[in-house]
């Protein structure tokens, strides 16, 4: 299930554009605690990686999206997202997209979503092997956004 943050969905329908509300976002993966109730929350369990589009958590380094005809969301062009584990083996869980500088704390403003790891409903991140290990680098192939979601 994906569950939006209050920021999320005002601001979709008051400036309009996941696209511009996500720009420079990262994909943050969390292991050892079942997502929180809401989006607006802090985050549960323990941050295992990021998913940027170069591995690095910085201003400058995050997604960004394009809008295709069929009005889902794609990363833009030349972007192939890297996952990079933070040292921790643990099963990823949960993942929460949101600003590269969104802090990890209670915000009704921030834009944030929350989503699973391989749920049965087949919405969220979608890992062959969904076991974070310390080192591990990925390559993220294929990226697909739809609100509400497609499937």
């Amino acid at each position: 299930m994906l569950i939006a943050s209050t920021g999320f969905r005002y601001q979709l329908l008051a400036n309009g554009g996941f696209p511009a509300l996500m720009n420079d976002c990262v994909v943050r993966v969390y292991g050892g605690a079942p997502r929180p109730a809401n989006a607006d929350m802090a985050p549960t369990g323990t941050l295992l990686a990021n998913i940027t589009k170069d591995g690095i958590t910085a201003p400058g380094h995050g997604l960004s999206f394009t809008v295709a005809p069929n009005g889902v969301v794609m990363l833009a062009s030349g972007i192939q997202p890297q996952l990079n584990a933070l040292g921790t083996n643990m099963l990823a869980v949960w993942c929460r997209m949101a600003a590269v500088t969104d802090p990890p704390v209670y915000s009704a403003s921030a834009v944030r979503l929350d989503f699973g790891v391989n749920d049965s409903d087949g919405i969220g991140l979608i890992m062959a092997d969904a076991n974070i290990s310390a080192a591990l680098e990925r390559a993220i192939p294929y990226f697909i956004f739809g609100y509400p979601p497609l499937f």
